[in-house]
């Protein structure tokens, strides 16, 4: 025990902070830590282009715009990759655009993590232009508008059909039931056959499509040949009179007068 008046110096070890003796060779350890990386709620503003139908779900993505939340202030991101799909192929305004498999991408992609790698937008999917042409064609009269043939390829042509898609059936009518013919009597091919209502195809819906109709202007009606029978007892002339002809079967119920020598 010390006398009264006398100090003395007691000596503590240094501890680090494990508590064990600080030295200099503990100091020259290296000491490691973990920065782990920051996470990336979602991306928004991924957008799709408006596509003509062409039979298939596939959307193009523009990624430019993207806005990756919670990225901190002057990190550079991008969308490395995506792909998106229509709710379905067919034309109509406004679809959903489903996004997946989004990955990321520039500069700073190893700081973070992606939290959902899905999205969504909406585009529109716009109809296909369709042109059904009428095709030329000849008839002989029969006092209606109806045509020889309202088959694919003889009576009208279609272009601007998806993969196997197909009509089933087009309305073809001349405009007018009568033959057509000049000042001198001679039969012409300026008759008219309009196409009208198609009808779709098997798996084919019209909406898909934007339909043009091309008429013939070029057809042509034949007139009907009416024969004439009769007997007369020889008059040493060639005159015939109009009483002594029959007229032989007439269109529907039309009717022919015969008059005079």
């Amino acid at each position: 025990t010390p006398s009264s008046g006398c100090s003395r110096t007691s000596r503590w070890p240094l501890l680090n902070s494990t508590s064990m003796p600080w030295s200099s060779e503990s100091a020259s350890r290296p000491r490691t830590a973990t920065i782990t990386r920051a996470a990336i709620s979602s991306v928004s503003g991924i957008t799709a282009t408006n596509k003509t139908y062409d039979g298939n779900d596939t959307a193009t993505l523009v990624t430019s715009g993207a806005t990756f939340n919670d990225m901190f202030s002057g990190d550079v991101l991008n969308v490395a990759t995506s792909s998106g799909v229509f709710s379905d192929a067919r034309a109509a305004v406004g679809k959903t655009v489903s996004i997946s498999g989004i990955t990321l991408g520039g500069a700073d992609a190893g700081n973070y993590t992606l939290t959902t790698s899905t999205a969504s937008t909406t585009a529109t999917i716009d109809p296909k232009a369709l042109t059904v042409t009428a095709l030329s064609q000849t008839k002989v009269y029969d006092s209606n508008t109806s045509v020889a043939s309202s088959a694919l390829n003889v009576g009208y042509s279609v272009s601007g059909l998806v993969g196997s898609e197909s009509l089933s059936g087009v309305t073809l009518a001349y405009t007018n039931a009568n033959v057509s013919r000049n000042g001198g009597g001679a039969v012409l091919s300026d008759k008219t056959i309009a196409a009208s209502t198609a009808v779709a195809g098997a798996s084919t819906q019209l909406s898909d499509y934007a339909i043009s109709y091309v008429n013939n202007t070029a057809s042509t009606i034949t007139p009907y040949v009416v024969s004439l029978t009769g007997t007369r007892v020889y008059d040493a002339t060639t005159d015939v009179a109009a009483s002594k002809l029959v007229i032989g079967t007439l269109v529907g119920s039309e009717t022919l007068t015969l008059t005079g020598v």
